[in-house]
């Protein structure tokens, strides 16, 4: 008694359809065993060929291994379904270099959703703005950005994380150290968070802790060894 609409957003978890519609649809469908029809699906995704972007600030990060491990499994799935998967990796934390990858995906792949590994800058923001505007959802990978319209986060809770590691250096060190800290950037949301944390810790619990000096990487092997060099011989 309901129409072929209603059940397909029921069915397909689309929304706008009442409680006690959906109840009653989802019952009817459990009786009769319903099993969703993945080959007319895999056809009607191909009529739209959607285009998923991915940009990470990845490059030469080591880290972004697995995360493109995963990507690249899931990619293997949906293109039975006609969807696409466009890549891009960048060196370092330049909105600019950001900016224009996020455009070269819009302008020559034709993206239909973003999935972004966010610089912290004004300009991201607006483009994350711009594109949901524009019905081009964005979720924003390992870490977030604030004020933006994307429609979720996937990643860590890096304040809790700053806590944790604050936690365990107590342990370690008596609740006294003389502390270095190491950043990758401070354009990076989580990065800037995980400290947030560790200060927040560290002002609560564990007054002896002094913080001595604090050097950004940019994320980079060689970068990284000359500034912990630099900062022993200081500290």
């Amino acid at each position: 008694g309901f129409s072929r609409g209603t059940v397909d957003r029921v069915l397909n978890n689309r929304g706008k359809v009442k409680p006690e519609t959906e109840k009653i649809i989802r019952e009817i469908a459990e009786q009769m065993n319903y099993k969703p029809n993945l080959a007319g699906k895999a056809l009607a995704a191909r009529k739209k060929s959607p285009v998923i972007g991915v940009i990470t600030a990845s490059d030469g990060n080591p880290f972004f291994e697995e995360v493109f491990h995963g990507i690249d499994n899931v990619a293997d799935e949906v293109s039975h379904y006609g969807i696409k998967i466009v890549k891009r990796a960048m060196r370092g934390f330049n909105p600019e270099n950001q900016l224009s990858l996020i455009r070269e995906l819009r302008e020559k792949e034709n993206i239909n959703a973003l999935i972004l590994h966010p610089i912290s800058d004004h300009k991201i923001v607006d483009e994350i703005n711009n594109l949901s505007d524009c019905a081009v959802p964005v979720i924003t990978l390992n870490t977030d950005i604030e004020n933006s319209n994307r429609i979720c986060y996937v990643g860590s809770n890096y304040i809790q994380g700053g806590e944790i590691a604050c936690g365990m250096l107590g342990f370690i060190t008596e609740k006294s150290a003389n502390i270095g800290v190491f950043l990758g950037s401070d354009k990076i949301l989580g990065h800037t968070q995980r400290l947030k944390g560790f200060e927040q810790k560290a002002k609560k619990k564990f007054p002896n802790f002094k913080i001595c000096a604090i050097s950004l990487t940019n994320d980079d092997d060689i970068i990284a060894y000359e500034e912990t060099k630099k900062m022993l011989e200081q500290h």
